[in-house]
């Protein structure tokens, strides 16, 4: 949903928000530096294979952790950014009360589906934490995994309820930055 102007000026976004925005900021880019890893452990795996007839162990479990860290701890940053995908047919047409209704049904959507992520995770993760479960080839603790589910899941919690203050008025969000700009939620 694209964030219209209100009538009336909102109160500016307080410390603990600016604080929320900037760990799930970091998140994200914590998940993208670690699909990155992913990315270069697999391709050193199909070059070992190819060229060098050797094949990088692993390379499974750190292909799975990083996509698993990327994935989570990026939807976050995503929600705060209004980055989901969306149609913004009727956002020319509707009035702003109609699209903060429809920013507060999304969010209601998405906090729902990220609390059930977090709860379904948190038993995931003591169920790896009791069993010791470990990943196939390089014995990482499977609780590593659980873990950034949870946390992914927390954060999305957080950035949902962030938004749903935002569209009800009780601060303002950032302005977006202008196309081709950096983009960072510590705006403001």
């Amino acid at each position: 949903m694209t964030k219209s102007p209100s009538a009336s000026p909102r109160p500016a976004r307080g410390g603990a928000v600016r604080l929320i925005d900037g760990l799930i900021e970091a998140a994200a880019l914590f998940g993208v530096a670690c699909l990155g890893i992913g990315i270069v452990a697999t391709v050193a795996d199909v070059l070992g294979r190819q060229v060098l007839g050797f094949q990088v162990t692993g390379t499974v479990d750190l292909t799975q952790l990083a996509v698993v860290t990327c994935a989570f701890l990026s939807l976050p940053f995503g929600f705060r950014r209004g980055a989901h995908v969306a149609v913004e047919l009727l956002d020319d047409r509707l009035p702003p009360a109609a699209l903060r209704a429809l920013d507060l049904l999304a969010g209601i959507a998405g906090l729902a589906v990220m609390f059930v992520i977090a709860w379904r995770g948190w038993g995931e993760l003591e169920l790896a934490l009791d069993y010791g479960s470990i990943s196939q080839d390089l014995g990482l603790p499977l609780w590593i995994h659980r873990g950034l589910v949870v946390a992914g899941g927390a954060l999305g919690v957080l950035a949902c309820l962030m938004n749903m203050a935002e569209a009800l008025g009780l601060w303002s969000r950032p302005a977006p930055a202008p196309a081709g700009a950096s983009v960072s939620v510590n705006e403001g």
